[in-house]
């Protein structure tokens, strides 16, 4: 269905009126650009032209923020198209720092992730990467994805397997049927039948054979994304954190043994990354992520096809809300390999 531009601008500046009452102007413009060059970003195919015209209408037409001109929303768009040139993750990640702002501010933040959406497209004509994006910006503001995206896709059917089901991987099919994840999409570890305090397995297979080395790593990170120091990071130089919560794995299998009840309270996140020595992500082929416990694969993640010149990967994060331990889905790539990514973290490797 087409962007009727006057029925779209009629609800929105309607919530508007409601949803910004308490929130301050400047925050909820900077969020907003930053929610929007997220999906942006995140999308193909968008008429960029046409997407900002849209959210120019949508401002000019909201009176609690008629202090803004178009110069200085152009002005903080300049500035997020210098920050992803730069780094395309690290922006990401500040972007979704400044959406965060609003969390708690549920009307401000529902109108945000609405008016988002509605520049490029609407619901409706969301590719995988902005569904993701979604994703992203509900987790960072507390809200539910399933008010904004409530027909999640289901696995293709073409896999020959049942709806649901985990297909065969480079490693062979899990013993059990498992939950297919799809990009951007976060599930509770608990509902996947995961033990509390129980170890958890996690391995990582790819289909090619590539020139250079592959190198699987862990971040432990904060509530900001970083690390507390040097030794948060678990790779090929340094396979197990100080707590021993999370390990290497030293056989056959590629991947790493959790002990999330080990580790401490200021870690938050765990980034669950890949990165490639030379060439690019293309040449591993499928690449597949699995987390399982007790010999029983409780999810599975096929990352989507790899832009050319992605080096490093985020495949996805086990992350806490609250008491619970849930999984992000997310297959963020950027250029610069396990340096890069060390650097984006805040960890310093000795050369």
């Amino acid at each position: 269905m087409a962007w009727d531009i006057r029925q779209q601008l009629r609800v929105l500046t309607e919530s508007a009126g409601r949803g910004l009452n308490r929130v301050r102007q400047r925050s909820f413009v900077e969020a907003l650009a930053a929610a929007y060059s997220l999906m942006l970003q995140s999308g193909t195919g968008v008429d960029q032209v046409e997407a900002r015209r849209k959210l120019q209408a949508f401002m000019d037409n909201t009176e609690a923020l008629a202090g803004y001109s178009a110069a200085d929303l152009d002005k903080l768009l300049a500035q997020h198209r210098q920050e992803a040139d730069f780094e395309a993750l690290s922006a990401a990640r500040e972007w979704l720092t400044r959406v965060a702002r609003l969390r708690g501010q549920d009307d401000a933040a529902r109108l945000l992730v609405r008016v988002s959406m509605a520049v490029v497209g609407g619901a409706g004509a969301l590719d995988t990467g902005q569904r993701r994006a979604v994703g992203e910006l509900c987790d960072a503001l507390g809200l539910a994805l399933d008010d904004f995206l409530p027909d999640s896709p289901a696995p293709p059917a073409s896999t020959g397997t049942a709806a649901g089901a985990v297909p065969a991987s480079p490693s062979g099919p899990p013993a059990t049927p498992a939950k297919l994840l799809q990009p951007g999409e976060r599930v509770e570890l608990a509902a996947l039948g995961a033990p509390a305090n129980g170890p958890l397995g996690l391995s990582l297979n790819w289909s090619a054979r590539p020139v250079g080395g592959v190198n699987p790593a862990v971040f432990l990170l904060d509530g900001h994304g970083r690390v507390s120091g040097d030794t948060d990071v678990v790779f090929y130089n340094q396979p197990r954190d100080a707590h021993g919560a999370v390990v290497l794995s030293g056989g056959a299998t590629v991947g790493f043994e959790l002990h999330l009840a080990l580790l401490p309270e200021r870690v938050q996140r765990l980034a669950v990354t890949l990165s490639v020595d030379r060439e690019d992500f293309r040449t591993l082929g499928e690449v597949v992520l699995d987390l399982a416990a007790d010999n029983t694969t409780l999810l599975r993640f096929v990352l989507p096809g790899a832009r050319h010149g992605e080096t490093a990967m985020v495949l996805g994060e086990l992350y806490r809300r609250g008491a619970a331990w849930r999984f992000a889905a997310l297959g963020q790539g950027y250029r610069g390999g396990l340096a890069a990514m060390c650097q984006q973290f805040g960890v310093s490797l000795a050369d």
